[in-house]
């Protein structure tokens, strides 16, 4: 008889041989699985730090390469082809190792993030960046869909989660190590040690996590066919332009996207104008507090859809639909309330609930696409999400900040901001509208996937 840890890596059983506590343990929790997690957790907080410590460094980089703030601001642009290159990419990863693409994309962006320390001027910055961004296409899509053939649907939320907690461990741990060198050393050894460190750990995943068989936690262990080869782009998309759920998840993430994007871009600025705060309250506010604020949001979502998803799979949606309505008006709180302990009240509630609904989502976006196309529908989210919140919500609120100045004046950046709290009301009534289809096309996802591997 295998092991249970055999059984959950989606080795095949022989029909009949397998105990009920090895059926038990598909998708379940072994060292193994929570060996994985951790893993992909902390190449997913490389992922986040590399794209966005730049951002750190600007002023250095600026002194000393003699850059406009245009140019800085285009470089720090560049990143968003990860999301562009993401689908063929991910494609690629369904149809031949999503553990492959990882590893390489990992140990090409590290490469390029450490390259990057090397760079004397404008292009070498941007090939570098570049390039970077491209690499780490290969980041989150797999990720995901690695983890769908790790954990079950019922503990597949949770492990999201666990996983979506990456960006809050770039924030917390890595940025204060990063600014500490920075100003100890200079710039450039912030880049050459994350590189390297990077490039380190795509060799010890690649000898240490296997590739999970596609599917392996959508049935019981020892029956069924084994999962069909990943389809082609155009196959993904047209099965999924056929789930409703999808359609309003995708909806409903892009809505939170410009949410995102658009509160990320603005709130510091919202904080001197309106409050009059100095630079070093407003990072203490958006820093360890929110961040740890946001943390816990992302962790308590998991953790809710882990438990009421396994009674009801439409709780995939309506956690996130109830964290977004809530979401709103405690942003406009926030926004609108003039006495310090209560945009203070706002800021938290907005922080706790803002990042909530990313682990049920994921996890939805997930069961309802076939097991070989899963990378191809997360990257396809990506891909429209991060189109829609870089460019909505910043740029929108920015051009009603010009509008409304000659109004308003500085506060005029308060009125703008109401635009996110639409989006947030806008994604929890979408995320209500894909709970109603989940199980349904959750079921339809598993059919089609047996009757093509039947074929």
């Amino acid at each position: 008889m295998r092991s249970s840890a055999a059984v959950a890596e989606g080795a095949p059983v022989p029909r009949g041989q397998a105990a009920p506590a090895a059926v038990a343990a598909v998708g379940g929790w072994t060292i193994r699985s929570a060996y994985v997690l951790g893993f992909l957790t902390i190449i997913g907080s490389f992922n986040h730090f590399d794209r966005s410590v730049l951002s750190l460094v600007l002023p250095l980089v600026k002194a000393e390469l003699g850059l406009s703030d245009t140019m800085l601001g285009f470089v720090s642009s560049l990143t968003l082809i990860y999301a562009l290159a993401g689908v063929p990419v991910a494609a690629l990863a369904d149809r031949w190792s999503r553990r492959n693409v990882l590893m390489i994309g990992l140990f090409f962006w590290s490469a390029m993030t450490a390259m990057t320390g090397l760079a004397m001027g404008l292009w070498q910055l941007v090939l570098c960046r570049l390039l970077m961004g491209l690499g780490e296409s290969a980041g989150v899509a797999p990720a995901n869909s690695m983890l769908s053939d790790v954990f079950s649907r019922q503990r597949l939320p949770l492990a999201i989660a666990i996983f979506t907690l990456s960006s809050s461990l770039a924030a917390i741990v890595y940025t204060p190590v990063a600014g500490w060198i920075a100003d100890t050393y200079g710039w450039r050894p912030v880049f050459f040690l994350a590189g390297a460190i990077g490039m380190g750990l795509a060799v010890v995943f690649g000898l240490t996590v296997r590739e999970p068989r596609q599917g392996a936690t959508d049935r019981k262990a020892g029956e069924g066919p084994e999962a069909r080869a990943g389809v082609t782009i155009m196959e993904a998309a047209r099965f999924l332009a056929g789930s409703r759920a999808y359609l309003f998840l995708v909806a409903g993430a892009s809505f939170m996207s410009a949410y995102l994007y658009g509160t990320g871009a603005w709130t510091a600025t919202f904080l001197v104008r309106v409050h009059g705060l100095s630079y070093s309250e407003v990072g203490i506010y958006l820093g360890p507090v929110r961040g740890g604020v946001a943390a816990a949001g992302i962790f308590a979502g998991g953790l809710i859809a882990n438990r009421l998803g396994r009674r009801d799979e439409r709780w995939r949606g309506w956690i996130p639909a109830l964290a977004c309505l809530v979401l709103a008006p405690g942003e406009a709180l926030f926004v609108f309330a003039d006495p310090r302990w209560m945009w203070v009240a706002g800021l938290g509630i907005a922080g706790l609930f803002a990042v909530m609904y990313q682990p049920p989502v994921v996890a939805a976006l997930l069961a309802v696409a076939r097991p070989g196309m899963r990378s191809v529908a997360i990257s396809i989210s990506l891909l429209c999400s991060t189109l829609v919140g870089q460019f909505a919500g910043p740029i929108l609120i920015g051009a009603l900040n010009d509008r409304l100045a000659h109004v308003y004046g500085p506060v005029a950046i308060r009125y703008s901001l109401g635009v996110v709290i639409l989006c947030a009301a806008m994604a929890g009534l979408c995320f209500f509208a894909a709970a109603h289809h989940i199980g349904r096309d959750t079921e339809r996802a598993l059919a089609e996937e047996s009757e093509g591997t039947a074929s």
